[in-house]
């Protein structure tokens, strides 16, 4: 072999031995990637009553001509008492694909151009099937703040059923004055809380009690019966809860 050969594989042996140590250790600490940074997405259909207060989730309202949900962590439905067959099958579908969902008051009972078409588990496959509860109405309201002043009646109460609920967080029984919606519990509706009004109210011989807050055992679906501005707190508690 001839000295210029010698020099030319000498000369590669020393490039790859300079490259060999300029790259990274397996043990080297690289930057974080900044998937971290990603918050969770919260979509609303309808409006809120109570504003979300942490500032790590995002809310977004979901257009009513798009149903296509999987970007969403939890979706609250509120304040939208109408809900065409396609959204309520794309809910239910995605709640069974481990969407996280809140349902309050009468949202998504009735549909569009159909009035004798009451609750939930109107069409096939439907938010019913998902829901822990069954619809009953809506009560008049209950504005015991008012029957105070002027008749003495003591308030009506939300009763904790299940402290251990990350719902309840920081909460005791609340004082309640407003709407109640009627709801029964269903297969495998799990009641968290329950709302309570007095005797005295109404010339009623015995204590009224409705079903305020239940949670499905199958499915991450909340029911809340009432808007809950009274106690944001609860509220915000669900969103925290469900979007770990």
């Amino acid at each position: 072999m001839n000295k210029i050969a010698l020099v030319l594989i000498a000369a590669l042996l020393l490039a790859a031995a300079l490259i060999f140590i300029s790259l990274p250790s397996s043990n080297m600490v690289m930057p974080a990637s900044n998937s971290s940074n990603s918050s969770t997405l919260i979509g609303v259909i309808g409006s809120l009553s109570v504003p979300i207060s942490s500032q790590s989730l995002s809310v977004q309202n979901i257009p009513s001509v798009n149903y296509s949900l999987e970007k969403y962590d939890v979706i609250v439905v509120d304040n939208m008492t109408y809900c065409s067959l396609a959204l309520r099958f794309s809910l239910a579908e995605w709640v069974r694909n481990g969407g996280k969902l809140i349902v309050i008051g009468d949202a998504c009972t009735q549909v569009p151009n159909d009035p004798a078409s009451i609750g939930w588990n109107v069409g096939v496959n439907s938010l019913g099937s998902v829901m822990p509860v069954v619809f009953g109405g809506v009560t008049p309201s209950f504005n015991y703040t008012q029957l105070q002043e002027t008749a003495g009646v003591g308030n009506g109460t939300i009763e904790i059923v299940d402290y251990s609920s990350f719902a309840f967080s920081n909460v005791s029984d609340l004082a309640f004055s407003g709407n109640s919606t009627v709801v029964y519990p269903s297969v495998d509706g799990k009641v968290l809380s329950l709302i309570s009004f007095p005797a005295s109210y109404s010339n009623q011989v015995e204590n009224q009690t409705f079903y305020a807050i239940v949670q499905s055992e199958n499915y991450g679906v909340f029911y809340l019966s009432f808007e809950p501005q009274s106690e944001p707190q609860i509220f915000n508690n669900l969103i925290s809860g469900l979007a770990k």
